[in-house]
């Protein structure tokens, strides 16, 4: 029944475990499951340095803006081996990386807001996994929604839950049914 959740490069930190998982790092030892993980939710993942559009076009609405992604990415990503690469930056990975990744995880549901500058590469990385064997990832892309937005739900007690967090917290609940 463990589920993971991890937000931004938390949730960076839970695909390169998955990563390591299926293709166990250089130097490090592995990783073995008795069974797969039963979910995992990554809200708003980093998973691309890419340039894409959304980083310039969104810059003016997401709370964080071009500049501190690109700085942050640049300071992350600085005298990393190339071998280590794939474990960092998820859509740097081979096309087949994560064909496997039934075998960690049962689900994986991921979320993203439209009005933020990871927008574009989240949604590509999602059409990855759906095109490969793994057919059991959920996407929600919340209209109007900032980087992590849902965590704004909880911030200020007059505001009301968003179109997305009733949502995370059915998949969370869902993940204890077993009948999934």
């Amino acid at each position: 029944n463990i589920q993971l959740t991890g937000d931004s490069a938390g949730a960076n930190i839970i695909l390169a475990l998955f990563s390591h998982i299926l293709h166990p790092a250089p130097n490090v030892p592995p990783l073995l499951l008795s069974g797969p993980i039963r979910s995992a939710y990554l809200m708003s993942p980093w998973v691309s340095i890419n340039h894409d559009e959304s980083i310039v076009t969104n810059d003016d609405s997401d709370m964080i803006g071009t500049d501190a992604l690109l700085y942050m990415s640049s300071f992350v990503l600085r005298g990393l081996p190339d071998q280590y690469r794939p474990y960092m930056v998820a859509d740097s990975t081979p096309e087949d990386w994560f064909v496997n990744l039934s075998d960690v995880v049962e689900r994986v549901f991921i979320t993203a807001g439209d009005a933020e500058c990871l927008r574009d590469g989240i949604v590509l990385f999602v059409n990855r996994l759906r095109r490969g064997e793994y057919q059991k990832v959920e996407f929600m892309l919340q209209k109007y929604g900032v980087h992590d937005d849902p965590y704004l739900d909880f911030q200020w007690p007059e505001k009301r839950p968003g179109e997305l967090t009733p949502v995370i917290l059915d998949f969370f609940e869902s993940g204890f049914d077993h009948k999934i």
